[in-house]
């Protein structure tokens, strides 16, 4: 097994029933399957490690998808943005939470410098 987890976050649990999409991004699932086979695809790929690329890249693009018990997005991006500029920060973005029903692309670009 890998360690590779679809629904990693805490109390989070996996949908049964629903069909994930597929992604035309490159590297991304591309196929839609359901989300217990691609729970089980991920648990007993060897190459996978729960911290590698690979397997955050598929959780990226499965896991709103596929698990319950999810904090809202704005709680997530709260939470980075305070990780990264610390929560003494005088930046903060505006920007209002997702209501359930609508959905917002977001792409995010970190450069990280020991």
């Amino acid at each position: 097994r890998s360690g590779c987890k679809l629904c990693s976050h805490p109390n989070s649990s996996l949908r049964n029933g629903i069909i994930a999409l597929a992604s035309e991004e490159s590297g991304s699932p591309s196929q839609n399957y359901s989300c217990e086979y691609w729970d089980k695809y991920l648990e007993f790929q060897e190459n996978l490690r729960h911290d590698s690329y690979d397997c955050l890249r598929f959780q990226d693009q499965l896991t709103r998808q596929c698990c319950d018990g999810l904090p809202p997005l704005y709680e997530l991006e709260t939470f980075l943005e305070e990780q990264l500029l610390g929560s003494d920060s005088t930046y903060k973005s505006h920007r209002s939470p997702i209501v359930d029903g609508d959905s917002v692309n977001v792409n995010i670009f970190a450069e990280l410098f020991r």
